[in-house]
C-alpha cells in the first residue's frame, strides 16, 4: 500500500505544477 500512496501523491504534485 505504501508504494500506491507515494505514486498518488506524486501524481498530485505533478498536476499542481502543471
Amino acid at each position: 500500500g505504501s508504494e500506491y500512496e507515494q505514486r498518488w501523491q506524486s501524481d498530485q504534485v505533478i498536476q499542481n505544477e502543471q
